[in-house]
């Protein structure tokens, strides 16, 4: 179930770093996450990324899973729709 934080999602600023939407990324409870995804505004579960690396979330591989929240999403930020991956970054403190 996609789950999404209002509060960032009203913060969000879509920020490109070559070629791709830049996602800082957390940790809470030993595990990495992206509180609010740039391509669909939802909070993923992280799991053997590479920052280093394109990062494709579960938002673009299983779509319809997050059907409503996209297209919510896109209204606001209609850009985003031609990317599929993200660049991962570490969240400034």
């Amino acid at each position: 179930m996609p789950t999404t934080v209002l509060h960032l999602q009203k913060r969000f600023k879509l920020t490109i770093v070559d070629g791709l939407p830049q996602a800082p990324i957390e940790m809470n409870g030993g595990v990495h996450w992206v509180m609010c995804c740039p391509l669909c505004g939802c909070s993923h579960q992280l799991r053997g990324v590479d920052e280093g690396l394109p990062y494709t979330p579960l938002c673009q591989t299983q779509p319809l899973l997050f059907k409503t929240e996209l297209a919510a999403w896109l209204k606001q930020f209609p850009e985003v729709s031609k990317y599929s991956s993200l660049r991962l970054i570490e969240k400034a403190a």
